[in-house]
């Protein structure tokens, strides 16, 4: 997606947004007007929140297991795409098994983290992800479902 599309994209939406307001239609959600997205069921927080998060589980991987297990978590989540997922495709897999590694790399970035850090630090990072897994549920639930 060009930066042109995604502001035709976002243009398009403040329009229906406004003819929905002048028809009377006063329901207008942020998550509406946030579906700027990169996966057809993605949001821009939840994206940025997923990416700060896999950049955190990625540094305590390098952190507790060296860096050869960095860069093979980071190459995973990199290369390893679900068809319509992001605009970068790598390499091509199912939606559920994006989403198995999407949840191994957070499982392991966890255990890093208690490894590191301790269990309150891990119990931290463990709700962040829960909250990510809330946020960008219609996201999973379509990954899960094959990403077609």
């Amino acid at each position: 997606m060009t930066k042109d599309t995604r502001q035709t994209d976002f243009k398009e939406i403040i329009h229906q947004t406004r003819d929905r307001l002048s028809q009377g239609f006063c329901h207008v959600t942020l998550a509406g007007i946030m579906k700027i997205s990169l996966s057809p069921y993605d949001t821009l927080p939840s994206a940025l929140l997923r990416f700060v998060l896999e950049l955190a589980a990625l540094f305590t991987i390098g952190q507790a297991f060296g860096i050869g297990n960095f860069l093979i978590s980071a190459a995973a989540l990199a290369v390893f795409n679900a068809k319509g997922d992001k605009r970068f495709q790598g390499i091509l897999v199912s939606g559920p098994i994006r989403l198995m590694i999407e949840v191994v790399i957070a499982l392991i970035g966890i255990y890093a983290t208690l490894l590191v850090y301790g269990e309150l630090w891990a119990a931290g990072f463990a709700v962040l992800w829960v909250s990510n897994l809330f946020l960008g549920r219609e996201r999973l639930l379509w990954l899960a479902r094959g990403a077609k």
